[in-house]
């Protein structure tokens, strides 16, 4: 079984933006209807090609199937870059796969204050 938790800390760093003292730009949120999962991954599964150079596209085989676990999802989608690359290693990739289960909403976070000062919250 998956450990269930709440994501309570938000945590923004500037990479590059307004002059030092500006106000950096809100971070978006956004809520995830009970059993919906959000997947991200690195351009590493977009740009795989195969034999014929042709970039692999995730949509189709995602689209094919529901996930109960987001370890099958991300499994998944590794093994069809893996299938579409001929299984030889082109670039390193990165995926990861939040869903969020139906049950008991986590209480909402007050507002981070020092939201892109470069530093977590304290605790």
């Amino acid at each position: 079984r998956q450990r269930q938790m709440c994501i309570r800390d938000r945590y923004q760093r500037r990479v590059h933006g307004p002059d030092e003292g500006a106000e950096p730009p809100p971070a978006d949120a956004i809520t995830l209807p009970p059993g919906a999962s959000l997947l991200m991954f690195t351009d590493g599964v977009t740009e795989a090609r195969d034999a014929h150079e042709v970039f692999f596209d995730p949509r189709p085989g995602l689209s094919r199937q529901r996930y109960a676990e987001p370890a099958a999802l991300v499994d998944a989608l590794a093994a069809e870059v893996r299938a579409w690359t001929g299984y030889r290693a082109q670039d390193d990739m990165a995926i990861m796969a939040l869903t969020r289960e139906a049950g008991p909403a986590c209480e909402r976070p007050a507002p981070f204050a020092g939201a892109g000062s470069g530093s977590a919250p304290e605790e």
